[in-house]
């Protein structure tokens, strides 16, 4: 049985992340749409703004008939309040024939290099295909002007099939799909006590500042707070700010406007009497909602607030309909009280160039070496001024 690649797995892992390279070196140049298909498989990459109500309303349908698609960041309104602040994204349609398979949303952030929706912004991305489709990441590359596409939240099973370097990253979430009680019962089972421990936190908190109470729905000031409050934290850690850039300002204002029957914007505010502790905007798809930007009150910090939105919004995602919250891209210790299973996901990229794959390889393992490492406070503080220098 013959093959158009062969898969060389160069295994080393880490104890810390488990972290697995992957390279995938290309045979036969031969593509199809997919496998059992005998048509030959055409992509055009247009603006985004050019696409039609009609393409438009396919992807959405194509995320309807697919739960694996209930990713807000997959939407195509994700996709359209980018282009509102950037004006620069473009969409690969893949067709069989005349008929359209596939979406691939994408951003070049050089020449012929491109990489997701948003950049840092986006927890997910790949093609979002019609039912019984699957169209792999590196046709972007083979059938395209495209020389290189960079991911960091690509799913395990859309690894390419072109040379190129991926690392795996367990991203973690919560599932709610049988109500909070089960969920609680979960945690338990898992070993943890964060939800006692927390209910604990919110009695000190109303008792000591004012009673609690969740408020939905945008507010300026409370967004206001929301950039200053993480701008102020990256600073205290020496993180670059996510939102440093204006563009990506504007597309959390435009999200933060977006209320349609499968995609809409949440932003919630925590109050403990008339004082705000604690905000988050998140995204939800369908029954998915992305926990994507909480941020709190330093003032308050000794009473968790960042944690108490987070419960607050489990508490409360029955009701508004959400089963499962994906919590998203970087390793933070908060994430794992909330969990109740992970996914694998890969980081990476595939290129035409097999130097530009080994550069990128060994990007990444000087980065999460460092990450790893026991001067990494110091190399982080370096590296954050050095950028921060070179910004300005």
């Amino acid at each position: 049985m013959s093959s158009n690649f062969t898969l060389d797995v160069r295994q080393k892992t880490s104890s810390k992340n488990g972290l697995t390279s992957v390279f995938v070196r290309k045979h036969d140049p031969s593509i199809h749409l997919d496998e059992g298909s005998k048509s030959l498989m055409r992509i055009e990459r247009v603006k985004f703004a050019s696409l039609s109500p009609a393409m438009i309303e396919l992807w959405r349908n194509w995320i309807a008939a697919d739960s694996n698609f209930y990713s807000p960041f997959l939407h195509p309104e994700f996709s359209h309040a980018v282009d509102l602040s950037s004006k620069d994204v473009d969409v690969a349609v893949a067709y069989d024939g005349t008929n359209p398979t596939a979406f691939l949303p994408h951003q070049s952030f050089h020449r012929h290099s491109v990489g997701p929706v948003g950049g840092f912004l986006s927890d997910r991305h790949g093609w979002i295909s019609k039912p019984g489709t699957r169209v792999n990441v590196s046709k972007l590359i083979e059938l395209t002007d495209v020389n290189s596409f960079r991911f960091h939240m690509l799913p395990l099973e859309d690894i390419p099939e072109l040379r190129c370097i991926a690392l795996r990253r367990s991203v973690v979430h919560a599932d709610l799909s049988e109500g909070f009680n089960a969920y609680v019962e979960k945690r338990k089972q898992l070993g943890s006590n964060v939800v006692s421990k927390l209910a604990q936190k919110e009695r000190k908190l109303g008792n000591e500042v004012g009673p609690l109470r969740l408020e939905e729905g945008f507010s300026e000031e409370g967004f206001e707070c929301l950039l200053r409050w993480k701008r102020e934290a990256c600073e205290k850690r020496n993180v670059q700010n996510i939102l440093g850039n204006l563009d990506d300002c504007n597309t959390l204002r435009n999200l933060a406007a977006m209320q349609g029957p499968d995609f809409r914007s949440h932003f919630t505010r925590l109050m403990a009497g008339d004082r705000l502790v604690a905000v988050h905007l998140g995204l939800i798809c369908h029954d998915r909602m992305a926990a994507w930007f909480p941020a709190f009150n330093p003032d308050y910090a000794k009473y968790s607030p960042g944690l108490l939105v987070l419960l607050q919004i489990i508490r409360n995602c029955e009701r508004w309909g959400v089963k499962r919250i994906d919590f998203g891209n970087g390793e933070l210790a908060f994430k794992d009280r909330f969990k109740t299973g992970e996914t694998i996901m890969l980081e990476g990229i595939v290129d035409q160039s097999l130097i530009n794959v080994l550069l990128h390889c060994y990007w990444l393992k000087a980065r999460d070496w460092a990450k790893a490492s026991t001067f990494q406070p110091a190399i982080q503080r370096v590296w954050y001024h050095f950028r921060k220098r070179t910004r300005n």
